[in-house]
């Protein structure tokens, strides 16, 4: 885990951005967190599945055929695909990294809206 000492203690956080398939191109969620990039991107990638079909109603239409990249039933389910060897792209979808105060940290572990990759 790096920190850093500005006024207040830092730690260094890595944190996966995705768009939900459901919603507009330009959405973006966080969905998982970690201290170590390399277990943040192993996290995601144990989650990809081969693509498969799926019929579910989203913010635009009903019985829409969407394309699914990410195990059935995990959070990320219905989230469109991220390519974790590259940087965040113009939207902010893939991973990123930013400090958070070390005082945050707890609170940061357990938000549900994402998951936290421990070490």
């Amino acid at each position: 885990m790096e920190t850093r000492v500005l006024t207040v203690n830092q730690v260094k956080l890595y944190f996966a951005t995705f768009n939900n398939m459901k919603g507009h191109t330009e959405g973006a969620e966080i969905k998982m967190v970690s201290f170590d990039k390399q277990r943040l991107v192993d996290r995601i990638e144990s989650l990809v599945v081969p693509m498969y079909k799926d019929i579910g109603d989203s913010n635009f239409t009903t019985d829409h055929t969407f394309k699914k990249f990410y195990q059935k039933g995990s959070k990320l389910e219905w989230y469109n695909l991220i390519d974790t060897s590259k940087p965040q792209d113009h939207y902010g979808h893939g991973i990123g990294e930013d400090w958070a105060d070390l005082d945050n940290l707890e609170s940061i572990k357990r938000d549900p809206g994402w998951e936290f990759i421990h070490e």
